[in-house]
């Protein structure tokens, strides 16, 4: 397991954990997932919001 801490730099300025149990990926690579990962997570609330759960 690696662990990666990140400064976040919303306004609160809060650190970030992140986990992988992917030892092969560099810090960069876990970085660049996680971004991608929050993207879609992102892009789901706002279809929960707007949809009103219809999709489902």
């Amino acid at each position: 397991m690696r662990l990666l801490f990140v400064h976040n730099c919303s306004p609160r300025k809060e650190w970030l954990a992140l986990v992988s149990t992917d030892m092969s990926l560099s810090e960069g690579e876990i970085l660049r997932l996680y971004d991608r990962r929050w993207e879609i997570e992102t892009v789901f609330k706002v279809c929960r919001q707007y949809l009103h759960r219809t999709m489902y």
